[in-house]
């Protein structure tokens, strides 16, 4: 399945779901035909759009019909993933329920929030310069459905929070890769990180520096951690 980059789909894509008036099948027709023609982006390394392809727009999928686009849920099974059609009419309660728990504004604030993560971890648009901040958005795209994160609902704040512990243990066992021992200053900049880009945030009540410092206590907490914190001076003795 080859990786098509549709950001430049994304502001239209949003409106179309905000029931503009706007039919969002003529999205998927403009971009079918877009990448069938023979001047398609990258269109001398990637094959054209074609049925039975799957087309990834954000986290959600489109299986390419005979006639129009089907829409898929990804579903982890044992080591493999299914995918099932899912109806519009599910997508717009989901994000109809979500709007009236949290209110409008939050889940629009949390929606772009998950959606900049989202997209700026996805391989066409992933940086890797080596940040934090990309380590971050990249640790979304790749583990967004192992937490069952999802754009359209932000109701799932379990998920959250196992999926930024989950990171905070990632940078824990790439700080002892990198230096022999976990840096605390690596996890602290993380924890940084965490405040300043996870999608939860946006709908979190109470103090948000309380959120991101108990998730780091209980890494630090970890036997991990505590066979492996240690010093820089007690680092170079060993």
């Amino acid at each position: 399945m080859p990786f098509y980059d549709f950001k430049a789909y994304e502001q239209k894509w949003q409106e179309a779901y905000e029931a503009k008036g706007e039919n969002i099948s003529s999205i998927f027709e403009h971009i079918y035909t877009e990448h069938n023609a023979d001047n398609r982006p990258s269109g001398q390394v990637m094959s054209s759009l074609s049925m039975s392809d799957v087309v990834q727009v954000n986290e959600r999928y489109f299986y390419v019909d005979s006639v129009g686009f089907q829409e898929l849920n990804v579903k982890p099974f044992k080591d493999m993933e299914l995918m099932t059609p899912v109806s519009n009419e599910k997508i717009e309660k989901t994000i109809a329920a979500d709007r009236e728990a949290i209110g409008a504004d939050k889940h629009d604030a949390y929606q772009k929030s998950f959606n900049e993560a989202y997209f700026a971890g996805s391989p066409v648009n992933f940086s890797n310069s080596g940040t934090v901040e990309d380590d971050y958005n990249k640790f979304i795209f790749n583990n967004a459905q192992k937490y069952s994160l999802s754009s359209l609902r932000s109701a799932d704040q379990a998920g959250w929070e196992k999926a930024d512990e989950a990171f905070l243990e990632e940078v824990a066992h790439k700080s002892c890769e990198k230096n022999g021992y976990v840096d605390k200053t690596d996890i602290d900049r993380a924890t940084i990180t965490l405040f300043k880009l996870s999608p939860r945030m946006a709908v979190l009540e109470g103090d948000k520096q309380e959120y991101t410092k108990k998730l780091k206590d209980n890494v630090l907490a970890s036997e991990f951690c505590k066979e492996h914190t240690t010093t820089k001076t007690a680092a170079a003795v060993r």
